[in-house]
């Protein structure tokens, strides 16, 4: 009779094991938001402005703040600014300069808009990169490439902020197409909150002539979740067109998700 109730007490516990150890692998796991920190923004002199990921507005830069990524930092009249990355590489903006801070995969990648900047540092690892004009250059080859940009014999410079290239409707959609999977990444977000479900947004914006993307809106959308709107807008906003001459192009895209 006690080895009877032994046997049922070892077989309730190891009932009771199971039924835990499948709760806690069945429980859904937290995914953490918080904004990843890059290094730190210095403001060396004068007034500068930052604008964080996903805010319309800017604000006055602080002696000292985190660099997160998508940061836009800009300098203004008689003002730079430092920028210290976690690996080491540490650059300095000059007065009047515009810079978009992002991150892909492992890659550092500062996006210059306008104005110049110096390096004070290359950090321990070489995987920092300069997008310029829809051309990337390993940082470590920038002043290099600048130099040889300013040449006499090179007509423009880098200052100059277009290319004699037009941005015609093919270039834009093919553009477009090749960051598919990018956006099918968000649907798929979408599909795990809402099994099932599909339909088309159409995308509005602004190219603007150095190839970046600005003002992303939802010009018309049959799905309405918030959080994948945003990821649209992510999406989109760190797509990199060619940069051209003229005004900047206002253009819509549809996206069908099905």
């Amino acid at each position: 009779m006690l080895k009877g109730n032994i046997y049922t007490y070892i077989f309730l516990f190891l009932g009771i094991g199971f039924i835990t150890i499948g709760y806690l692998l069945s429980k859904p796991s937290k995914i953490s938001t918080k904004p990843q920190q890059l290094g730190q923004i210095e403001k060396l002199s004068g007034n500068a402005s930052l604008t964080r990921k996903n805010q319309s507005r800017s604000h006055q830069l602080a002696d000292s703040e985190p660099l997160m990524v998508l940061d836009t930092i800009e300098t203004h009249k008689q003002s730079r600014v430092e920028l210290q990355f976690k690996n080491g590489t540490k650059i300095r903006l000059n007065q009047e300069t515009k810079v978009i801070i992002d991150q892909e995969r492992d890659v550092l990648l500062i996006i210059l808009s306008k104005g110049s900047f110096s390096i004070e540092s290359y950090g321990s690892q070489g995987n920092v990169s300069v997008s310029y004009q829809g051309q990337r250059i390993r940082l470590q080859e920038w002043e290099q490439w600048v130099a040889s940009q300013n040449s006499p014999n090179k007509t423009g410079g880098l200052n100059a902020y277009g290319s004699n290239d037009k941005l015609s409707e093919t270039i834009i959609g093919d553009t477009i197409q090749a960051h598919k999977t990018k956006f099918l990444q968000c649907y798929n977000k979408l599909l795990q909150k809402t099994p099932g479900v599909s339909g088309s947004v159409t995308l509005a914006f602004t190219i603007e002539r150095n190839g970046r993307v600005s003002n992303p809106t939802v010009a018309s959308s049959i799905l309405t979740d918030s959080s994948f709107k945003s990821c649209l807008f992510e999406v989109l906003n760190r797509i990199e067109f060619k940069a051209f001459d003229g005004e900047p192009i206002s253009t819509v895209i549809p996206l069908n998700f099905e």
